[in-house]
C-alpha cells in the first residue's frame, strides 16, 4: 500500500524531496573496505548504503518501507515496545532491503565469509537521519496509509456511550 501511495502521489513536493534525499543518502554510501569491531557507525552505515546501491535498491523502495513501518505504528502502536524499539526496527527494515555486506577472511587455511551486523549505533544513526529529514512527511504518509488499511466499523453498538453507575445498577 505504501508503494501505491507513493506512485499515486509521486508529484507531491514532499514525496519528490524525500525520494531525492534518500537517493542522495544512498549515493553517498561508500564501502570503507574491511569492517572490524572498532569500525564507526558511519562506516558501517556507508557500507550498507553502498551495498543497497550495488544491489539496485531504489529510493522509492526505501521510502515505501519507511512509510509502511510508520503505517504499522499508526495501525498497531503496541507492536513496538518503545520509541527506541521503533527506531531500531525502522533502520533494520530499511537496511534489510539488501543482503548483508560481507568480507572474506581466511580461517584455518580456508576463505570464510564474515557478514556485517547492523549494530545499535548504526541503527541509531540511520533512524536519527531518517526521522530528522523525513519525520513530518512520513508521519502524515503513515497515517494516510494506515487509515486506508484499517477496516471501517460498519455499525455502532447501542449503549457503549452510556455512563457507568457507581452502584452498578442500570435501566
Amino acid at each position: 500500500m505504501a508503494h501505491q501511495f507513493i506512485t499515486h502521489h509521486k508529484e507531491h513536493p514532499g514525496i519528490r524531496a524525500g525520494l531525492e534525499w534518500l537517493g542522495g543518502m544512498m549515493a553517498d554510501g561508500r564501502d570503507p573496505g574491511t569492517i572490524h569491531a572498532r569500525s564507526s557507525a558511519a562506516d558501517r552505515l556507508g557500507r550498507w548504503l553502498h551495498q543497497m546501491q550495488t544491489e539496485g535498491v531504489t529510493a522509492e523502495d526505501m521510502l515505501a518501507t519507511i512509510g509502511a513501518i510508520y503505517a504499522l505504528r499508526e495501525w498497531n502502536p503496541r507492536r513496538f515496545l518503545s520509541d527506541r524499539h521503533f527506531d531500531h526496527q525502522l533502520a533494520i527494515r530499511v537496511l534489510r532491503l539488501t543482503p548483508a555486506p560481507f568480507s572474506e577472511r581466511w580461517s584455518e587455511g580456508k576463505p570464510k565469509k564474515v557478514y556485517d551486523r547492523i549494530t545499535g549505533p548504526t541503527r541509531d544513526l540511520l533512524s536519527t537521519r531518517i526521522n530528522a529529514a523525513l519525520g513530518p512527511l512520513i508521519l502524515r504518509m503513515g497515517r494516510e496509509v494506515a487509515s486506508a488499511a484499517q477496516p471501517r466499523p460498519q455499525e455502532r453498538l447501542e449503549g457503549i456511550d452510556f455512563p457507568f453507575n457507581p452502584k452498578g445498577t442500570y435501566p
